[in-house]
Order: structure tokens, then sequence, then C-alpha cells
């Protein structure tokens, strides 16, 4: 049997690459804590040169019973950019780093420093 996973952005946290503490979750505005845990898995994605929708496209795809991913768009570059990102898998590295940063998130202002552990510090333009 197979499945189809569908919003993978979850209704926009996860489909920017920089998500904004205003981001949405749950169709609603996402609690204080999320924005923060996502721009940590973003940094992890910035330093593996990728984005983190990028990640986001690729993870439900990770299970073998997914056979696809359903997610709306809202411009052509969107759709070609999401494409692009579901015919490209994430070398393992990638997966180990934003699995060690989902498992243990991070405190407000953590910064991720891609060795496995993070520093207190403050977001560029914060």
């Amino acid at each position: 049997m197979s499945v189809v996973a569908a919003a993978p952005f979850n209704s926009g946290l996860l489909s920017d690459p920089d998500p904004s503490d205003g981001a949405c979750f749950d169709y609603r505005s996402a609690p204080p804590d999320l924005p923060a845990r996502a721009r940590a898995l973003a940094q992890v994605c910035r330093r593996h040169a990728t984005v983190l929708p990028h990640a986001a496209i690729r993870f439900p795809l990770r299970h073998p019973a997914v056979a696809s991913v359903v997610a709306g768009f809202r411009t052509p570059q969107e759709v070609r950019s999401a494409v692009r990102w579901a015919e490209r898998d994430l070398p393992s590295r990638v997966w180990e780093d934003l699995e060690a940063v989902a498992t243990d998130p991070p405190e407000p202002g953590t910064v991720y420093t891609g060795e496995g552990t993070s520093r207190q510090g403050r977001r560029h333009g914060a």
C-alpha cells in the first residue's frame, strides 16, 4: 500500500527559507516557539547549501510508503522550485544534522553551529 503525504509546509511555517515570527502553522499563527525551531532547521539547511522548503518537500518521501507529496503553490516559480526539490534528495548528513536539531529544540536566541552543538547568540537583524 502507498500513501500520499499532503501539506509538507504545514500552512507556511516550512515554506520560507528563513521562517518569520509571524509564520502560520496549522492554518493559524504559529505558537511562539515554533518559528525559532524552524529557523534552527533552516540554519542546518543553509550550512548544507540548501533551503528549508527543500527538506520539507523531501522529508515525507523518505518513508517507503509515501508515493507522492501534495503541496499548494501560489506562483509558477514556486512550482518549479518544488519540482527540483522533489527530484533531488538530500545527503544523509543533512538528515542527521536536521534530526539532531529537531530532537533537541533550541532555546530562543540559539544559533546552530553545525557541529552538533549550539551557542547563544542574536539573530541578524534582531
